[in-house]
């Protein structure tokens, strides 16, 4: 395997560690602020909108515009559980109403099943009536 050529510039001469990093991306140097800290912080975006109100502004400051989608999002939030709510409760109409078919056709099983051992009783009865001899 070759050796590597060696360093040039900078790190050769030296000068690595004079180099001033936070300059760039400065025009000027470090003496003016970031952009990066001027966007973070808003100034530019300020200083934008109040070079073009009319072009960039909608008239509406971005609270009330959140604030009125909220309230849209929440009132769409409320129709919709509204709607669940009207839905369960005829569920529970629904189902109410089932179980009170069953209880009516559980005292007509009963019912008939109460006629039928009555007609079976009888029919016995008559059977033996029948067989026994006359007294």
């Amino acid at each position: 395997m070759e050796d590597a050529p060696g360093l040039t510039g900078m790190a050769e001469q030296g000068l690595a560690d004079e180099f001033d990093f936070g300059a760039i991306g400065d025009e000027l140097g470090p003496e003016t602020p970031s952009k990066f800290a001027q966007q973070l912080s808003g100034e530019t975006n300020t200083a934008v909108m109040e070079q073009f109100p009319e072009e960039l502004g909608s008239g509406d400051l971005p609270a009330d515009r959140e604030l009125a989608f909220e309230a849209e999002e929440i009132g769409e939030e409320t129709d919709m559980l509204d709607t669940r709510i009207a839905e369960a409760e005829n569920m529970l109409k629904m189902l109410a109403t089932e179980q009170k078919v069953l209880e009516l056709r559980r005292e007509q099983q009963a019912a008939n099943a109460a006629r039928a051992s009555e007609r079976r009783r009888a029919a016995l009865a008559d059977n033996i009536d029948e067989k026994l001899p006359p007294q």
